[in-house]
């Protein structure tokens, strides 16, 4: 009787652990086919994207361009493979660039991004003190024995910026002030002048000394059909252009971004610096 008293708890506990083992495998099968078709589809739509953007390099090349309406990171729409996918074309030129501009136009730039005017001062001039080789140093720059003194083991790479990103390695330089001036800035114009057509609002207040209800003003103005709508005839070879292109399947979003020169030219039509 004590051998059947002990062996039914014991089948009991058995099956329970049996059970338990299952649901478990049931559990993570489930998540593993989660996992796979979450996988699946952000590879699909990262495709999607990914023709979007050759889509736009290659009508960007044409003489008539189908897709591509606007230069000024307007969204435009468009179906590839029954999806769609909102498309944003930039051009560098109505951005600042970091190698070319001068310290007015860098100073008005973070003063636009929010930034009090010592602060413009402060970073025109480190920005130009990073970019310039020399051991001068401007009144509010900062050259190698000052990034020592911060405690930082690198200096001024004393030549152009390669990317904007590098801009977080200038001297005082934080997360908060990088994030509210990048959108203004490029290293691709190669050009110290702007085409206010096709820039963004923060250049807009910049290069106009527009506040923010003036330049919205413009930009309505711009997005009823103004000069930023691109033409057939219009000059874009040797321009570098930012673009992005975002496709959403429920509530899965995916984004892909390319900066690239097109050049016109039969079997190298464009340089691509970046796709992410």
């Amino acid at each position: 009787m004590r051998e059947r008293g002990f062996a039914l708890p014991t089948v009991l506990w058995a099956c329970v652990l049996i059970a338990v083992t299952i649901s478990g495998l049931l559990t993570l099968q489930r998540s593993l086919h989660h996992r796979a078709h979450d996988a699946l589809l952000a590879a699909q739509l990262r495709e999607t994207d990914d023709a979007a953007i050759y889509a736009a390099m290659h009508d960007l090349n044409g003489i008539r361009r189908k897709i591509v309406r606007y230069l000024d990171g307007r969204p435009m729409d468009w179906t590839f493979q029954g999806r769609e996918v909102v498309l944003r074309v930039q051009d560098e030129l109505g951005k600042v660039d970091l190698n070319f501009a001068d310290g007015i136009l860098l100073r008005r730039l973070f003063i636009a991004a929010g930034g009090d005017p010592a602060a413009g001062d402060v970073f025109a001039d480190r920005i130009a003190d990073w970019r310039e080789r020399g051991v001068g140093r401007r009144l509010h720059g900062a050259k190698r024995d000052d990034y020592a003194a911060a405690g930082l083991t690198y200096g001024p790479r004393e030549a152009p910026f390669m990317t904007v990103g590098e801009l977080h390695l200038v001297l005082g330089m934080t997360d908060e002030i990088f994030d509210r001036v990048s959108p203004g800035l490029t290293v691709y114009s190669e050009s110290p002048s702007i085409d206010e057509s096709v820039a963004p609002p923060l250049v807009l207040m910049c290069t106009l000394n527009l506040n923010v209800e003036d330049t919205r003003a413009l930009l309505a103005q711009r997005n009823r059909g103004g000069a930023s709508t691109l033409s057939s005839s219009q000059t874009i070879l040797g321009h570098a252009f930012t673009i992005s292109a975002e496709t959403t399947d429920g509530p899965m979003e995916v984004r892909r971004t390319a900066i690239v020169r097109i050049t016109g030219r039969g079997l190298d039509p464009e340089w691509t610096y970046s796709w992410e």
